[in-house]
Protein backbone atom coordinates (compact mmCIF):
# COMPACT_ATOMS: atom_id res chain seq x y z
CA UNK A 1 0.00 0.00 0.00
CA UNK A 2 2.74 2.58 0.83
CA UNK A 3 4.42 1.33 -2.21
CA UNK A 4 1.30 2.26 -4.27
CA UNK A 5 0.79 5.79 -2.38
CA UNK A 6 4.47 6.43 -3.00
CA UNK A 7 4.16 5.65 -6.68
CA UNK A 8 1.18 7.81 -7.56
CA UNK A 9 2.76 10.79 -5.04
CA UNK A 10 5.81 10.65 -7.85
CA UNK A 11 3.21 10.12 -11.12
CA UNK A 12 1.08 13.42 -9.54
CA UNK A 13 4.19 15.79 -9.24
CA UNK A 14 5.45 14.57 -12.31
CA UNK A 15 2.18 15.77 -14.45
CA UNK A 16 2.25 19.45 -12.41
CA UNK A 17 6.00 19.39 -13.34
CA UNK A 18 5.50 19.37 -16.79
CA UNK A 19 2.92 21.85 -16.49
CA UNK A 20 -0.06 22.07 -18.55
CA UNK A 21 -0.14 21.53 -22.11
CA UNK A 22 -3.45 22.91 -24.49
CA UNK A 23 -3.88 22.50 -28.28
CA UNK A 24 -6.54 24.36 -30.15
CA UNK A 25 -6.61 22.52 -33.74
CA UNK A 26 -10.49 21.58 -33.69
CA UNK A 27 -12.96 24.14 -34.32
CA UNK A 28 -14.89 22.94 -31.54
CA UNK A 29 -11.96 24.27 -29.38
CA UNK A 30 -13.33 28.23 -30.36
CA UNK A 31 -16.46 30.16 -29.70
CA UNK A 32 -18.15 30.04 -32.70
CA UNK A 33 -17.29 32.35 -35.83
CA UNK A 34 -18.46 32.26 -39.80
CA UNK A 35 -16.02 30.86 -42.25
CA UNK A 36 -13.81 28.29 -40.08
CA UNK A 37 -13.79 24.54 -41.13
CA UNK A 38 -11.97 22.05 -39.55
CA UNK A 39 -9.37 20.07 -42.14
CA UNK A 40 -7.07 17.25 -41.63
CA UNK A 41 -4.47 19.15 -39.76
CA UNK A 42 -5.87 22.17 -38.64
CA UNK A 43 -8.32 24.88 -39.37
CA UNK A 44 -9.25 26.68 -42.49
CA UNK A 45 -10.18 30.53 -42.03
CA UNK A 46 -12.27 32.51 -44.63
CA UNK A 47 -12.15 36.15 -44.61
CA UNK A 48 -11.43 38.31 -41.73
CA UNK A 49 -12.43 36.10 -38.65
CA UNK A 50 -10.96 36.81 -34.66
CA UNK A 51 -11.21 33.26 -33.27
CA UNK A 52 -11.67 33.47 -29.66
CA UNK A 53 -10.80 30.15 -27.66
CA UNK A 54 -13.72 28.80 -25.53
CA UNK A 55 -11.31 27.72 -22.37
CA UNK A 56 -10.38 30.58 -20.16
CA UNK A 57 -7.33 30.19 -18.21
CA UNK A 58 -6.19 31.52 -14.74
CA UNK A 59 -3.80 34.51 -15.36
CA UNK A 60 -0.98 33.42 -12.18
CA UNK A 61 2.24 35.24 -11.03
CA UNK A 62 5.14 32.62 -10.81
CA UNK A 63 3.66 31.13 -14.56
CA UNK A 64 5.01 30.83 -18.03
CA UNK A 65 2.87 31.47 -20.81
CA UNK A 66 3.80 29.99 -24.46
CA UNK A 67 1.69 29.95 -27.52
CA UNK A 68 2.51 28.85 -30.70
CA UNK A 69 1.06 28.09 -34.38
CA UNK A 70 1.57 27.60 -37.65
CA UNK A 71 0.20 29.58 -40.76
CA UNK A 72 -0.14 29.44 -44.47
CA UNK A 73 -2.37 31.71 -46.46
CA UNK A 74 -3.98 29.28 -49.54
CA UNK A 75 -5.68 31.83 -51.30
CA UNK A 76 -6.72 35.25 -51.78
CA UNK A 77 -4.17 38.46 -51.13
CA UNK A 78 -1.24 38.75 -48.50
CA UNK A 79 -2.94 39.47 -45.29
CA UNK A 80 -2.04 40.02 -41.57
CA UNK A 81 -2.47 37.27 -38.84
CA UNK A 82 -1.97 38.41 -35.00
CA UNK A 83 -1.83 35.91 -32.21
CA UNK A 84 -2.34 36.20 -28.49
CA UNK A 85 -4.49 36.77 -25.29
CA UNK A 86 -7.82 38.45 -24.68
CA UNK A 87 -7.56 39.69 -20.84
CA UNK A 88 -10.53 39.90 -18.18
CA UNK A 89 -11.10 40.34 -14.57
CA UNK A 90 -11.14 37.82 -12.51
CA UNK A 91 -14.86 36.98 -12.88
CA UNK A 92 -14.02 35.83 -16.65
CA UNK A 93 -16.86 37.92 -17.75
CA UNK A 94 -15.51 41.54 -17.61
CA UNK A 95 -12.77 42.33 -20.77
CA UNK A 96 -9.42 44.22 -19.51
CA UNK A 97 -8.31 45.80 -23.20
CA UNK A 98 -5.89 48.15 -23.81
CA UNK A 99 -8.17 51.42 -23.79
CA UNK A 100 -9.27 50.70 -20.11
CA UNK A 101 -5.71 50.54 -18.31
CA UNK A 102 -3.62 52.19 -21.28
CA UNK A 103 -3.59 56.03 -19.88
CA UNK A 104 -1.55 58.55 -20.85
CA UNK A 105 0.94 60.35 -17.96
CA UNK A 106 0.21 63.75 -17.53
CA UNK A 107 -3.01 64.24 -18.94
CA UNK A 108 -5.57 64.13 -16.27
CA UNK A 109 -8.11 67.03 -16.92
CA UNK A 110 -11.78 68.45 -17.14
CA UNK A 111 -14.15 69.92 -19.20
CA UNK A 112 -14.26 73.38 -19.78
CA UNK A 113 -17.60 73.37 -21.36
CA UNK A 114 -20.77 71.15 -21.25
CA UNK A 115 -20.83 68.73 -23.70
CA UNK A 116 -23.35 67.20 -26.15
CA UNK A 117 -24.53 64.43 -27.96
CA UNK A 118 -23.55 64.52 -31.18
CA UNK A 119 -20.42 67.43 -30.66
CA UNK A 120 -17.36 66.39 -32.29
CA UNK A 121 -15.45 70.02 -30.81
CA UNK A 122 -14.82 69.50 -26.86
CA UNK A 123 -12.75 72.10 -24.34
CA UNK A 124 -10.58 70.87 -21.92
CA UNK A 125 -9.12 73.49 -19.00
CA UNK A 126 -5.65 74.77 -19.15
CA UNK A 127 -4.31 71.39 -17.54
CA UNK A 128 -4.46 69.24 -20.75
CA UNK A 129 -1.18 70.51 -22.17
CA UNK A 130 -0.02 66.97 -22.90
CA UNK A 131 -3.20 65.58 -24.94
CA UNK A 132 -1.86 64.12 -27.80
CA UNK A 133 -3.41 64.24 -31.60
CA UNK A 134 -3.92 60.57 -31.62
CA UNK A 135 -6.55 58.12 -34.27
CA UNK A 136 -6.57 55.58 -31.38
CA UNK A 137 -7.41 58.01 -28.55
CA UNK A 138 -10.51 57.66 -25.54
CA UNK A 139 -11.79 59.81 -23.18
CA UNK A 140 -11.50 58.30 -19.89
CA UNK A 141 -14.21 59.76 -17.69
CA UNK A 142 -14.50 60.24 -14.10
CA UNK A 143 -10.44 59.79 -13.95
CA UNK A 144 -8.72 60.23 -10.52
CA UNK A 145 -5.39 61.85 -10.08
CA UNK A 146 -3.94 58.45 -7.94
CA UNK A 147 -5.09 55.93 -11.12
CA UNK A 148 -8.01 54.37 -8.73
CA UNK A 149 -10.64 54.19 -11.39
CA UNK A 150 -8.30 51.98 -13.56
CA UNK A 151 -9.02 49.73 -15.33
CA UNK A 152 -11.76 52.60 -16.19
CA UNK A 153 -15.04 51.45 -17.90
CA UNK A 154 -16.78 55.11 -18.56
CA UNK A 155 -14.82 54.92 -21.95
CA UNK A 156 -15.74 57.41 -24.86
CA UNK A 157 -13.91 56.44 -28.41
CA UNK A 158 -12.56 59.85 -29.18
CA UNK A 159 -9.86 59.99 -32.45
CA UNK A 160 -8.39 63.74 -32.37
CA UNK A 161 -7.95 65.56 -35.24
CA UNK A 162 -6.95 68.43 -34.00
CA UNK A 163 -5.63 70.15 -30.72
CA UNK A 164 -5.05 74.29 -30.26
CA UNK A 165 -5.46 77.04 -27.24
CA UNK A 166 -8.27 78.74 -26.52
CA UNK A 167 -9.09 80.94 -23.61
CA UNK A 168 -10.78 78.38 -21.91
CA UNK A 169 -8.03 76.14 -22.48
CA UNK A 170 -7.78 73.65 -25.70
CA UNK A 171 -9.87 73.03 -28.07
CA UNK A 172 -10.12 69.61 -29.47
CA UNK A 173 -11.37 69.00 -32.41
CA UNK A 174 -12.37 64.75 -32.96
CA UNK A 175 -12.80 62.58 -35.81
CA UNK A 176 -16.58 60.92 -34.66
CA UNK A 177 -19.32 62.47 -32.70
CA UNK A 178 -19.83 62.34 -29.05
CA UNK A 179 -22.18 59.80 -28.14
CA UNK A 180 -23.70 61.20 -24.90
CA UNK A 181 -23.65 64.27 -22.94
CA UNK A 182 -20.90 65.11 -20.10
CA UNK A 183 -21.46 67.62 -18.38
CA UNK A 184 -18.33 70.62 -17.66
CA UNK A 185 -16.38 69.90 -14.37
CA UNK A 186 -16.21 65.94 -15.26
CA UNK A 187 -12.72 64.89 -14.99
CA UNK A 188 -11.58 63.09 -17.99
CA UNK A 189 -7.75 61.59 -18.78
CA UNK A 190 -6.72 60.44 -22.55
CA UNK A 191 -6.53 57.00 -22.98
CA UNK A 192 -4.27 55.09 -26.28
CA UNK A 193 -5.43 51.55 -27.41
CA UNK A 194 -3.44 49.53 -29.18
CA UNK A 195 -4.98 46.26 -30.09
CA UNK A 196 -5.17 42.93 -27.99
CA UNK A 197 -2.62 41.59 -26.15
CA UNK A 198 -0.35 40.15 -28.77
CA UNK A 199 2.04 37.79 -27.04
CA UNK A 200 2.17 35.53 -29.76
CA UNK A 201 3.23 38.37 -32.69
CA UNK A 202 1.57 38.87 -35.80
CA UNK A 203 3.36 38.60 -39.35
CA UNK A 204 2.22 39.43 -42.89
CA UNK A 205 1.32 36.51 -44.73
CA UNK A 206 2.49 36.38 -48.36
CA UNK A 207 3.07 32.78 -50.40
CA UNK A 208 5.30 30.97 -47.38
CA UNK A 209 4.53 28.83 -44.15
CA UNK A 210 4.74 31.48 -40.76
CA UNK A 211 5.49 30.02 -37.46
CA UNK A 212 4.60 32.73 -34.97
CA UNK A 213 5.59 31.86 -30.70
CA UNK A 214 5.95 33.96 -27.74
CA UNK A 215 5.97 34.16 -24.10
CA UNK A 216 4.38 35.81 -21.11
CA UNK A 217 6.19 35.81 -18.09
CA UNK A 218 5.72 38.98 -15.96
CA UNK A 219 3.11 41.40 -14.99
CA UNK A 220 3.22 44.66 -15.26
CA UNK A 221 2.96 47.04 -11.71
CA UNK A 222 -0.11 47.90 -10.84
CA UNK A 223 -1.60 51.26 -12.63
CA UNK A 224 -1.41 52.61 -16.49
CA UNK A 225 0.04 50.94 -19.21
CA UNK A 226 -0.62 47.24 -21.12
CA UNK A 227 2.30 45.36 -23.19
CA UNK A 228 2.07 42.99 -25.60
CA UNK A 229 4.45 40.36 -23.39
CA UNK A 230 3.08 41.19 -19.79
CA UNK A 231 -0.15 40.90 -18.20
CA UNK A 232 -2.00 44.15 -16.69
CA UNK A 233 -1.68 43.79 -12.79
CA UNK A 234 -5.87 43.74 -13.39
CA UNK A 235 -6.08 40.67 -15.40
CA UNK A 236 -7.58 37.56 -13.73
CA UNK A 237 -8.74 35.67 -16.53
CA UNK A 238 -7.51 35.34 -20.47
CA UNK A 239 -8.06 33.44 -23.25
CA UNK A 240 -6.26 32.64 -26.72
CA UNK A 241 -7.20 34.88 -30.10
CA UNK A 242 -6.11 34.96 -33.59
CA UNK A 243 -6.96 37.66 -35.75
CA UNK A 244 -7.16 35.81 -39.25
CA UNK A 245 -7.21 37.53 -42.51
CA UNK A 246 -7.48 40.78 -40.68
CA UNK A 247 -6.23 42.98 -43.39
CA UNK A 248 -6.86 40.87 -47.13
CA UNK A 249 -9.98 41.02 -47.91
CA UNK A 250 -11.35 37.56 -49.54
CA UNK A 251 -8.46 35.81 -48.36
CA UNK A 252 -7.99 32.23 -47.14
CA UNK A 253 -5.38 31.05 -44.45
CA UNK A 254 -4.78 27.84 -43.08
CA UNK A 255 -3.62 27.32 -39.05
CA UNK A 256 -2.49 24.04 -37.25
CA UNK A 257 -0.37 22.94 -34.27
CA UNK A 258 -1.94 25.72 -32.13
CA UNK A 259 -0.54 25.22 -28.86
CA UNK A 260 -0.56 26.53 -24.96
CA UNK A 261 1.68 25.46 -22.19
CA UNK A 262 1.81 26.73 -18.82
CA UNK A 263 4.51 25.97 -16.83
CA UNK A 264 5.80 26.84 -13.41
CA UNK A 265 8.94 29.41 -13.63
CA UNK A 266 12.36 27.72 -12.60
Amino acid sequence: MKKFLLTAMVAAASLVGAGEEYEFDKVSDWLPSKGVTQIDDGLLVKNRVMLRSKKLFDVKPGKIYKLKLEAKRVDGVPTMIYFGFETYLANGRTPVSNEHVNAIYGTLSSFAKDVKKGDTVIYLDKTAAKWRKLGHSFLALDAKKDFSDLPNYKIVRAPIKNIEKCAEGYKVTLGIKIPRDIAKGTTVRQHISGGYMYAGGYKLLKDQEVKLSGKVIDTLPKGPGYAFNKWTSYAGKARLIVLVNWTGKGSTTALKDIELEIEDKK
